[in-house]
C-alpha cells in the first residue's frame, strides 16, 4: 500500500468516525510513524525523493498495521495529541500523557497577555511568577522562555503532573521551581510575587454533557471541573493570592467564555483594581487581570 492510499483510507475511517479533523489527523499519524518531517511526506507522496522513492512512497506490511493501530486509536476519539505524546502551544513542543490537560490554543490568550504586559526585571519590571495549577507546565515554561522571568515557580497538587511538567522544562531548559501541593499550600510562608497567573478547573459540572468525548476520556476531571457553577476554584485563589502577591503584583486568570463578568467582580470585591477581561480570537471572553491595590 502507498502512503497515499494509507492516508486517504485513513481520512476516511477518521471522517466516518465523526472526527472534524481527518484529513490533517491521518496525515500527522503518518508523520509520526515514520518520524517524518512535512517536507519529507511531501516528497513521499510524489515519489520525488532521489534515492530511494520506492521505500519512502510505499508502506511494510508491519508499518500498515501501525498505522492501522494509530487510526484505530483516533477513531476511538483519543485525542491525537495523547496518541503522539505531544503537543505543541506557543510554538513550543510538550510531553502529555494522561496525567496532565493537554494545551489548548485558548490558554495562549492568556500566555500573551502576561507577556504583552509584563518586561522583566529591572525597573517597573516583573521578577518572580507563580503558575498556580500547572499541569504540563506549559504556561510557566513559556513565560520564563519568551518573558525571561528571572524567577518562575509553579505549583500542582498532582505528583505525576508534576513529574510531566519537570520533564518538559528541563527538555526545554526552563530553570522553573515546582512545588506538590494543593493552590498556595505548597509554597513556603511569606512568599511573595510580582505575577500570579492560573488556568484552573473552570468547567461547571451541568457542562459534563457538552463537553466532546476526547475531552472526557482523556483529560484528568480534577483538570476540567470547577465545581456545580465552575467558579470553585477563583473562590479560592482570589481571596488568597493578596497574601502572596508584592504591592500592585497582578493576578490572571484564565476563565471559561461565560465568566469574566462574575470572576471580575470577585477581583473586586476581593480588593483588586484595574480589572481587564481579554478575548480571543473568537471574541470570547477567555482570561481576566486584577492589580493588587
Amino acid at each position: 500500500m502507498t502512503v497515499r492510499e494509507a492516508v486517504l483510507r485513513g481520512e476516511k475511517r477518521l471522517t466516518d468516525a465523526g472526527i472534524e479533523e481527518a484529513g490533517n489527523d491521518s496525515k500527522e499519524l503518518m508523520l509520526f510513524l515514520k518520524s517524518w518531517s512535512y517536507q519529507e511526506y511531501v516528497e513521499a507522496l510524489l515519489g520525488s525523493r532521489k534515492n530511494d522513492s520506492a521505500q519512502a512512497s510505499y508502506l511494510s506490511p508491519e508499518e500498515e498495521s501501525a498505522y492501522e493501530e494509530l487510526i484505530l486509536r483516533r477513531a476511538e476519539r483519543v485525542p491525537l495529541q495523547l496518541i503522539t505524546g505531544t503537543a505543541y502551544f506557543y510554538g513550543y513542543a510538550f510531553h502529555v500523557d494522561g496525567h496532565v490537560l493537554i494545551p489548548r490554543y485558548d490558554t495562549e490568550t492568556l500566555v500573551h497577555a502576561v507577556l504583552s504586559e509584563n518586561s522583566a526585571g529591572g525597573e517597573g519590571g516583573a521578577s518572580s511568577v507563580l503558575d498556580l495549577c500547572t499541569g504540563s507546565g506549559c504556561i510557566a515554561a513559556v513565560l520564563k522562555m519568551e518573558g525571561g522571568y528571572p524567577e518562575v515557580e509553579a505549583s500542582d497538587i498532582d505528583g505525576e503532573a508534576l513529574k510531566t511538567a519537570k520533564e518538559n522544562a528541563a527538555a526545554l531548559g526552563a530553570k522553573i521551581r515546582f512545588y506538590e501541593g494543593d493552590l498556595f499550600q505548597a509554597l513556603p510562608e511569606g512568599k511573595k510575587y510580582d505575577l500570579i497567573v492560573s488556568n484552573p478547573p473552570y468547567i461547571a459540572e451541568t457542562e459534563r454533557v457538552m463537553l466532546e468525548p476526547e475531552v472526557l476520556r482523556s483529560d484528568p476531571e480534577k483538570a476540567l471541573f470547577g465545581g456545580p457553577d465552575g467558579l470553585s476554584f477563583y473562590r479560592r485563589i482570589i481571596p488568597e493570592a493578596a497574601r502572596y502577591l508584592k504591592a500592585k503584583g497582578k493576578l490572571y486568570l484564565e476563565i471559561g467564555c461565560t465568566q469574566g463578568e462574575e470572576v471580575a467582580r470577585m477581583l473586586k470585591d476581593a480588593g483588586f483594581d484595574e480589572i481587564r477581561v481579554y478575548r480571543d480570537l473568537a471574541g470570547k471572553d477567555r482570561a481576566v487581570r486584577g492589580v493588587l491595590i
